[in-house]
């Protein structure tokens, strides 16, 4: 709707209310001031095997394979390392395909990494530490080209501003009572935060 828009047709909001399902005792409602679901990105990333200078025998070339894995099962403790196990950034691997049945020589493998953050700094900080590290490894194992990255912001933090959040609150524990409670920070996304974003 944004990108189609909307903010063209309608007039800026002064604030946005949603609600979810998420989590939490049954026959409750909860809610809490400042970040309450992570920002998601995806990277896709192609490696490129070789060289394989007279020959397409895996054996002599530089396989993507085992090379892409191998960067992959490393990418948690290397982002844990740089930013502190006291920062909330995940890194996971949502895809990963190479190779043909009946096919000797792998050309390429591709990989597609979701990432998850609070911090705006921090996911920064995360994207660059990922790209840093499969080129890195790429160059010294001497693949023949740098690996392509393909990056999508998917969305952005989902925050709620404290006075709104507040009131709201206050209207919830007056009517609800006992089963108003605290909402639990949450490493779900949601795509509604991008309405306020833009």
């Amino acid at each position: 709707m944004v990108d189609d828009g909307l903010y063209d047709r309608v007039p800026i909001l002064d604030l946005m209310l949603a609600q979810h399902v998420v989590h939490s005792r049954t026959g409750t409602v909860a809610i809490r001031s400042g970040p309450v679901l992570v920002a998601a990105d995806s990277l896709r990333i192609r490696f490129t095997g070789g060289p394989c200078t007279g020959s397409v025998n895996p054996q002599v070339c530089v396989d993507p394979i085992p090379l892409s894995m191998r960067i992959v099962s490393g990418h948690q403790e290397a982002v844990t390392n740089d930013i502190g196990p006291h920062e909330d950034a995940t890194v996971a691997c949502w895809a990963f395909h190479a190779g043909e049945p009946g096919n000797d020589y792998v050309a390429y493998a591709d990989i597609l990494l979701d990432i998850k953050t609070v911090k705006p700094d921090i996911r920064l900080r995360v994207l660059d530490i990922v790209k840093a590290k499969f080129l890195d490894e790429c160059r010294t194992a001497g693949v023949p080209r740098d690996p392509d990255f393909n990056h999508t912001a998917r969305v952005p933090l989902t925050s709620n501003n404290h006075s709104i959040a507040g009131a709201v609150s206050q209207v919830f524990h007056n009517y609800f009572a006992a089963n108003a409670v605290d909402m639990v920070f949450t490493r779900a996304c949601e795509d509604f935060s991008i309405l306020g974003a833009a």
